[in-house]
């Protein structure tokens, strides 16, 4: 039975009591903005993204079959229909958004009505599933820019506790979030020299709106002129909101060549069954030396640029947090040291992010 439900719509005991009604976000445009197809299509269409979940569920299709699960931010309902075809016996799709509407359509076009149940609620405004049930596993594409932007794992986590049955999955179950040091001077100048006229106008003064902006971008890997440091090891089973909500690492990098540093980039990787269960270990990559997802790398430019030499070390310091004008978006400080000079920026992680 396929039912679009609100929050509204749940009693105690999670029964249906009224018509759908569209939830409120917390932060005003959140929801919508995953209500229109362009944004759908972009993540349908990212084709690392989507083996990556394929692979955890069909190549895992025996954890599957006969269990309840949950799809959380379902969007159009992919997941769901993935789980669904897997042999799940039944999937709550928990969808924020008005596509809801068009994800309800989609299930019922492909057969799997009897199987998949849509939930149009905030899922931080729900107390229990209908029927009051626990699920064996919780499925959630809950990943932005810089792996935290849209500060959507902490709704998985509280799901994670108020609905997971003892023993049950978490996919994907692991996040890594990486950075390095680069060189991409060009670039920036072009980018900061396109505001000294714009129709014969001097925007310059847009530099400053421009540098503390965290840019998507793909990045060669030629451009990197430091190790890789690990920033954020997350095991989902066991991480709290406080973890993934502010957080700070200090780690020190060694410079690879004599270069220029522009900036820093950033980058994951999610882990599908690394840390519980008999499933395939699998992984999906958004380094610089893997395929383009459409989360590309985060770039943060720096104010000035930084003459570093071989084999020198750099310390530094990543600090996370919410930005505080919007709990979607990140505020990110980065303290790098070297030999000769330093970089201490703080940047925003703002926009779609998907």
């Amino acid at each position: 039975m396929l039912r679009v439900l609100c929050a509204s719509c749940l009693g105690a005991v999670g029964q249906e009591t009224c018509a759908s009604v569209s939830p409120t976000p917390a932060v005003p445009g959140y929801y919508e903005a995953y209500a229109t197809a362009h944004v759908q299509a972009e993540m349908l269409k990212d084709e690392q993204r989507m083996q990556a979940f394929r692979r955890a569920v069909e190549d895992n299709a025996e954890l599957f079959r006969g269990k309840t699960v949950l799809d959380l931010g379902a969007g159009t309902g992919i997941l769901s229909l993935i789980c669904a075809r897997a042999g799940a016996a039944r999937v709550f799709a928990i969808e924020a958004s008005a596509m809801a509407q068009f994800a309800q359509r989609i299930v019922v076009a492909n057969g799997f009505a009897d199987v998949i149940e849509l939930l149009n609620v905030d899922a931080d405004e729900l107390e229990q599933l209908p029927g009051g049930l626990k699920v064996d596993i919780i499925i959630s594409e809950w990943i932005g820019t810089f792996l935290f932007h849209e500060s959507m794992l902490p709704s998985v986590l509280r799901a994670r506790d108020k609905w997971l049955a003892p023993h049950g999955l978490l996919l994907p179950d692991g996040a890594t979030l990486f950075s390095s040091t680069l060189e991409h001077v060009n670039h920036k100048e072009m980018e900061l020299d396109f505001f000294q006229d714009v129709a014969g106008f001097n925007m310059s003064a847009m530099a400053a709106a421009w540098l503390p902006a965290a840019q998507q971008q793909c990045v060669f890997h030629k451009f990197l002129n430091s190790d890789v440091v690990v920033l954020k090891d997350i095991n989902l089973y066991n991480a709290t909101v406080a973890d993934v909500s502010v957080w700070e690492v200090a780690w020190t990098s060694r410079v690879t060549r004599n270069d220029i540093v522009s900036g820093l980039v950033a980058w994951f990787d999610l882990q599908f069954h690394r840390f519980r269960g008999s499933g395939k270990l699998s992984t999906l990559k958004t380094s610089p030396t893997d395929p383009c997802t459409h989360w590309q790398q985060t770039v943060f430019y720096s104010a000035r640029d930084v003459v570093v030499v071989t084999n020198e070390t750099l310390r530094g310091r990543t600090r996370v947090d919410v930005d505080p004008s919007n709990g979607r978006n990140l505020r990110v400080q980065y303290e790098v040291a070297g030999l000769s000079s330093a970089i201490n920026q703080t940047w925003y992680v703002t926009g779609a992010g998907c």
